[in-house]
């Protein structure tokens, strides 16, 4: 059984919606649950190509995108939806911007295969 709500509300990083301080969620202090800005890059909407997960263990349909920044691509589990589209001077390419919460980095098994070593 946990403790009886604190006066005060103590959040970590870790744990944005518990209070570090008792463990109660965040509205048990009588305070709203805070709103967390979503973590974005910008693709390219041009290369959103289809794939399927190389590893044995899942063998997903994924879709992979090349980000703005770094040309490096990312996969995600369906097909990114844009936040903000917009277009770039000159070219007129097609720029997205995305959230990074549908990334199949977050939902597949074998995901520390993939991590390179630093």
């Amino acid at each position: 059984m946990l403790p009886r709500a604190c006066n005060q509300l103590v959040l970590s990083k870790a744990s944005p919606d518990r209070c570090v301080r008792c463990e109660h969620p965040a509205g048990a202090h009588g305070l709203a649950p805070l709103e967390r800005k979503p973590k974005t890059t910008n693709i390219w909407a041009d290369t959103i190509r289809p794939a399927t997960c190389t590893s044995p263990s899942c063998r997903r349909q994924i879709y992979w995108a090349d980000t703005v920044d770094s040309g490096k691509s990312i996969p995600f589990d369906r097909r990114p939806v844009a936040l903000i589209k917009t277009a770039e001077l000159g070219t007129g390419r097609e720029k997205w911007q995305i959230d990074l919460a549908s990334t199949h980095w977050a939902t597949c098994p074998a995901r520390d295969a993939f991590r390179r070593r630093r």
